[in-house]
C-alpha cells in the first residue's frame, strides 16, 4: 500500500465529477469562495455565512453590510473594498 498523497487537482475529471455528485450545492462552493460582494441581499444561512467569511481574502461591502465585521471573523482578509460608506 502506497503512503503517497495525492492532490485534489490532480485527480482525473471523471473521479472529482464521481465525488461532486455525493456533495450539495455548498459543499463543492465552500472550498472555491476567495472573494465576494456584500452590496447586495443576502438570505444565507448563519452557519454558512461563517464559513464564508472565514476563507473569504477579498470583502465588496457597503454601510449596510459593516455590522458583518462585528459578528464574523475575516482571518483570510486581504483586500476590503468599502462602497457608500457615508450619506
Amino acid at each position: 500500500m502506497s503512503t503517497e498523497k495525492t492532490s485534489f487537482s490532480t485527480l482525473p475529471n471523471e473521479i472529482v465529477y464521481c465525488i461532486f455528485e455525493f456533495l450539495n450545492n455548498f459543499d463543492i462552493l465552500k472550498p472555491f469562495v476567495k472573494q465576494i460582494d456584500l452590496t447586495g441581499n443576502w438570505d444565507v444561512s448563519q452557519s454558512v455565512l461563517k464559513h464564508i467569511c472565514e476563507t473569504t481574502e477579498k470583502v465588496k461591502v457597503n454601510r449596510y453590510g459593516l455590522d458583518l465585521f462585528t459578528n464574523y471573523r475575516f482571518p483570510q482578509l486581504h483586500s476590503l473594498i468599502l462602497v457608500d460608506i457615508v450619506e
